[in-house]
């Protein structure tokens, strides 16, 4: 994902803005009172712009889909959309959105969303609503196609649909291999193999057709030529996850405000894609306790390990903790909570972002160094008050929204992420 870079000691900008209403050339609605989960970066330079949105159902719990639209400039600009379904014709509309407006879009389920931006400066996330019109899942949209794309933490046990949805928004052929770990071992299927996406198409994979009942997961999923846009849907009658994942494997990770309870299992799956080497992945936690939690995985060559981080003696039970690792080999990682009997799946929190842009319910926000250096970051309201808060490397500090907007600008890389149990918004990585 691009993001916009002036100097080294470049200001890290998190716009919290209020959605002001917008109209538009089709029936959507705008709004003032949703949650972007905060995690969008924005290129305010580029002359035009684009996002692709996968991953838009259909499951469960989920009754509307909807793509979300946030302009932060200062100017009206012009956005071509194009449904494109797995089967059917694509489907092409334009919105107008005026300055610093949002606007949320009906969309059918089962497609992909490609939304071409006249300039720069719009945001676009997938919105998942229940019959209720309540926000049960959300995703930031992707700025760009990839050649290769990893994630952990799936699952595909009885009563959980697992379905990898890729698109090709070019127009040519893309043709993609699915590799595929679990606590047995590797596995390529060889339906996994030589996937052909069509030009500007969606295909669909089932996990569950080959891994079945497997309750840990990592997939990677490689382009022998051509590029594509991934998601994987994970749903059950208990609730959905939408898991972007990783354009590549990592070395290093960071969770914020993970809940760690004797009740209510937390776990980190861990896929070590390397044929000759184990991956050393050493575990940090960080929470209420004085002591920080340090614990050591070791992950043989081409192979998956789930540690469990609650309930675990060596870890103090907290409601919010921070989650770390680094690993000398680079590595897919995902971390798995559950409660109340929903599984969700939550991608790391990247280590940098420029510019993020939202607006939120009323709650607590968690704003998190994501470097070791001390971080110098200042909160503004609309009304011009301000608060400095000085945060030591890794720290968080707890901001009430109450509904309120607020503008934070940081000094070193942050990230923002909400305080709840079910939404948590991951900003991505530069």
């Amino acid at each position: 994902m691009k993001l916009l870079r002036v100097s080294r000691r470049l200001e890290i900008v998190l716009l919290l803005v209020l959605a002001l209403g917008v109209g538009a050339s089709l029936g959507g609605r705008s709004t003032n009172s949703s949650l972007v989960p905060l995690g969008v970066s924005v290129n305010s330079s580029a002359e035009s712009t684009a996002d692709y949105c996968v991953g838009l159902g259909p499951t469960p719990t989920v009754a509307l889909y909807e793509v979300q639209f946030i302009n932060t400039s200062s100017r009206r600009l012009h956005v071509n959309v194009d449904e494109i379904a797995a089967t059917g014709a694509p489907h092409s509309l334009t919105l107008t959105l005026p300055a610093r407006t949002t606007y949320e879009l009906p969309v059918s389920s089962l497609v992909a969303v490609r939304a071409v931006v006249s300039g720069a400066g719009v945001l676009a996330q997938m919105q998942g609503r229940s019959a209720s019109g309540s926000l049960v899942v959300s995703a930031p949209c992707a700025t760009g196609p990839t050649s290769e794309w990893a994630a952990a933490g799936l699952s595909t046990v009885v009563g959980t649909s697992n379905q990898l949805e890729l698109f090709n928004p070019t127009g040519t052929p893309s043709v993609v291999n699915v590799a595929v770990w679990t606590a047995e071992g590797p596995l390529s299927p060889q339906s996994f193999q030589g996937i052909v996406i069509g030009p500007k198409s969606l295909q669909l994979v089932d996990l569950g057709s080959e891994i079945v009942n497997t309750s840990d997961v990592g997939v990677r999923v490689s382009a022998q030529s051509g590029v594509f846009v991934a998601t994987d849907v994970e749903s059950s009658v208990a609730g959905t996850s939408w898991i972007t994942g990783d354009a590549t494997p990592l070395q290093h990770a960071l969770w914020s405000n993970v809940a760690l309870e004797r009740a209510n299992p937390t776990v980190i799956d861990v896929a070590n894609p390397s044929m000759s080497q184990s991956a050393r992945v050493n575990i940090t936690v960080t929470g209420s306790s004085p002591d920080a939690a340090h614990l050591s995985v070791e992950v043989p060559p081409n192979s998956l390990v789930s540690y469990t981080l609650s309930p675990n003696t060596a870890v103090t039970p907290v409601t919010q903790a921070e989650v770390a690792f680094r690993s000398n080999l680079p590595v897919m990682s995902g971390l798995v909570h559950i409660h109340n009997s929903f599984r969700s799946v939550v991608a790391p929190t990247p280590s940098a972002l420029h510019l993020v842009l939202s607006t939120t319910l009323s709650g607590t926000l968690a704003v998190t160094n994501m470097t070791s250096r001390a971080a110098v970051v200042t909160v503004t309201s609309m009304s011009g008050s301000q608060r400095v808060v000085k945060l030591r490397g890794s720290a968080s500090y707890q901001l009430t929204s109450a509904g309120k907007v607020v503008l934070v600008t940081s000094t070193e890389p942050v990230a923002v992420m909400r305080v709840d149990d079910r939404v948590v918004g991951a900003i991505p990585a530069g």
